[in-house]
C-alpha cells in the first residue's frame, strides 16, 4: 500500500462534508414515564468529497492517473483539507520568501504561522490548549486545524472552553507535545477512496469528476503505508 502525494495541478472546486461526529450505532431508550435516553457509539473518521471541476489535455490526463492510482481505496493520498472558510488573518512574521523552491518548482510564499501547544495532550483526547501567540487564542466554533510534524489529521473546534483551550472533533489521532508539536491552519490528512466513490467522465471536457474520501487513521498509516 502506498501513500501518494496530491498533485498541485489538480484543483478542487467544491467540498462536501460526508460525516460529522457520526455514529456506528445509535438509538433511543424510552421509559414508561416518557423520558428518553439517547445512546451512541462513536465512529469518528473524517470523510468528505472533492469536486474536481472541468479539465482537458494534460490536466485531464493527470487527474485520470491520480484517480486510477488510488486503486479504489487500496492506496491512500496525502490530502490538504480545503476549507473555503479558513481564517486569513495576516501576520507579517509569517511571510517567507527565501529563494528556495519546492520539488514541483513552486516558490515559497506567504502563509499562516504555526502555534505551539501550551501543554501536551494524549492520543484520543478531545481537549487541546494553545499558546497565546498569533491565532492561538482566537479560534472559534468551526475553525479547522491540524498539527505537525508527521501528524495526519484535521480537527474542528466544537467548543471554546477557555482562552486557548478548545474541544475538538474528532479525537486526536496522535499525541501532541508542548515542545515538539505545532498547530497549523492547513491540516493534512491521509485519505483513501471510498469503494467506487469516484467518477471518470469525459465529454468535450472532463465533467462531474468527484472523489469521495474517508480518513486513514495516523497509526494505520505509520504501520502499513510507505
Amino acid at each position: 500500500m502506498r501513500l501518494i502525494s496530491w498533485p498541485t495541478c489538480i484543483g478542487v472546486t467544491a467540498v462536501t462534508m460526508l460525516t460529522g461526529p457520526n455514529v456506528r450505532s445509535s438509538g433511543t431508550n424510552a421509559a414508561l414515564s416518557g423520558r428518553e435516553q439517547t445512546f451512541s457509539s462513536i465512529g469518528d473518521l473524517v470523510s468528505f468529497s472533492y469536486d474536481l471541476g472541468p479539465k482537458n489535455g494534460a490536466r485531464a490526463r493527470q487527474e485520470r492517473g491520480l484517480l486510477l492510482a488510488g486503486q479504489n481505496g487500496v492506496n491512500a493520498f496525502r490530502v490538504q483539507f480545503v476549507d473555503p472558510d479558513r481564517r486569513h488573518d495576516y501576520y507579517t512574521e509569517a511571510v517567507w520568501e527565501d529563494g528556495f523552491s519546492w520539488d514541483d518548482g513552486a516558490s515559497w510564499g506567504g502563509g499562516q504561522p504555526h502555534v505551539a501547544p501550551s501543554s501536551g495532550s494524549p492520543k484520543g483526547s478531545t481537549i487541546i490548549s494553545l499558546q497565546d501567540v498569533f491565532w492561538g487564542h482566537d479560534l472559534d466554533l468551526g475553525d479547522c486545524i491540524g498539527f505537525l510534524p508527521n501528524h495526519f489529521g484535521a480537527y474542528f473546534v466544537t467548543e471554546v472552553i477557555d482562552d486557548g483551550v478548545y474541544r475538538v472533533w474528532p479525537s486526536l489521532r496522535k499525541a501532541i507535545y508542548a515542545t515538539t508539536t505545532f498547530a497549523t491552519l492547513t491540516p493534512v490528512l491521509a485519505m483513501k477512496m471510498r469503494p467506487n466513490g469516484y467518477a471518470l467522465r469525459r465529454a468535450a471536457m472532463t465533467e462531474g469528476q468527484f472523489i469521495d474520501f474517508v480518513e486513514v487513521p495516523n497509526y494505520y498509516v505509520d504501520e502499513f503505508f510507505s
